[in-house]
């Protein structure tokens, strides 16, 4: 069975599986190097880059990425804190993310 991608919004149209496949592999690059200590400036409250991914009839997966100084952040919809990942990781999801567009 082949696979189809689907934008829902703002216009609705098929997108390009190899482009969406890329995307979908520079996204969970995106480990944590290390966590950010309580109350450090993450910037997560006005994030970079959010990405929701919707899948199984309906489950939703949430990460928004942000940058305070040299240091970027992350963290995931439901889990508390902030992970430090590296620079260059959101720099190849946002590539990514350009390519689907």
């Amino acid at each position: 069975e082949t696979e189809t991608w689907r934008q829902p919004a703002p216009s609705a149209r098929a997108l390009d599986g190899n482009t969406v496949e890329a995307l979908l592999s520079a996204a969970p690059v995106a480990r944590a190097a290390s966590f950010a200590p309580a109350g450090a400036k993450t910037g997560l409250e006005k994030p970079e880059l959010s990405i929701a991914l919707t899948y199984d009839g309906g489950k939703e997966e949430r990460v928004v990425f942000a940058r305070s100084g040299t240091t970027t952040y992350a963290s995931r919809a439901g889990t508390p804190g902030a992970a430090i990942v590296e620079a260059p990781v959101l720099d190849d999801i946002v590539k990514a993310l350009e390519a689907v567009k």
